[in-house]
């Protein structure tokens, strides 16, 4: 989970590259209403792994695992999700 600091938690996973930090990362960005637990998460999870790419994934507030409800997201904060997970979760 990565904390925001205002009390929204995003659920997110992550793999690194290999050699760690040689190759570029994948983030994933789900559609809306969508989840990075869904077929095409996992599908680029197992895809990235094998070419030895990083990987990140997440859920928007309000979305899966993360925290908040969906009625109370916007377009806004949903792209404030979205940099804080580049910002926070990816290296490179």
């Amino acid at each position: 989970m990565l904390d925001l600091g205002d009390g929204t938690r995003l659920a997110c996973r992550r793999h690194p590259a290999v050699p760690k930090g040689e190759r570029p990362t994948i983030v994933f960005c789900p559609g809306f209403r969508s989840v990075m637990s869904g077929v095409k998460g996992e599908f680029l999870a197992e895809v990235t792994a094998k070419e030895g790419l990083g990987y990140v994934c997440f859920d928007y507030r309000g979305h899966g695992a993360s925290s908040g409800r969906f009625e109370d997201g916007t377009i806004g904060a949903w792209l404030s999700d979205l940099l804080a997970i580049i910002d926070q979760a990816t290296s490179g």
